[in-house]
């Protein structure tokens, strides 16, 4: 799994680690998804370009979760395949790959949103970290 949870409810806080910043970037977005769909059966079949901006790391990584997000809604697909091709000041460029939200099972609750401000992630001895908060709701269930 490419994080740990910190908190549950209904503001999971999550810790994502990886070696690279490209990385870290691919597995926030995957630890995002992960929270409402269930991933371990989603393969990459249809793709999409993602594009963020910001002035640092953590707004970059910010912008691009939100991005990931509205992408996914306005395709109707849930990404389970990341890619980060270009990260540079002002701008991070990838994308990502899923299958349509009616071929993916969903967990009890949604991912509505990043809460707060991300936090600049940190470049340690052993790689990158970030910790991240998400605003969620509960899943509602279909009538009929």
């Amino acid at each position: 799994m490419p994080y740990y949870l910190l908190a549950d409810g209904d503001r999971p806080e999550i810790r994502v680690s990886a070696t690279t910043l490209f990385e870290l970037f691919e597995r926030a977005g995957h630890a995002m998804f992960d929270l409402g769909f269930d991933l371990t059966s989603v393969t990459p079949r249809h793709s999409r370009p993602v594009v963020a901006v910001g002035d640092t790391v953590g707004e970059l990584l910010g912008d691009w979760l939100e991005q990931l997000r509205l992408v996914a809604v306005e395709h109707n697909l849930v990404f389970s395949y990341f890619v980060v091709d270009r990260l540079e000041e002002g701008g991070v460029q990838g994308s990502a790959a899923g299958l349509p939200r009616g071929e993916v099972i969903r967990r009890a609750r949604s991912v509505s949103g990043i809460a707060g401000r991300v936090r600049e992630p940190i470049d340690g001895p052993a790689g990158w970290s970030v910790d991240l908060a998400f605003h969620t709701e509960p899943r509602l269930r279909g009538v009929g």
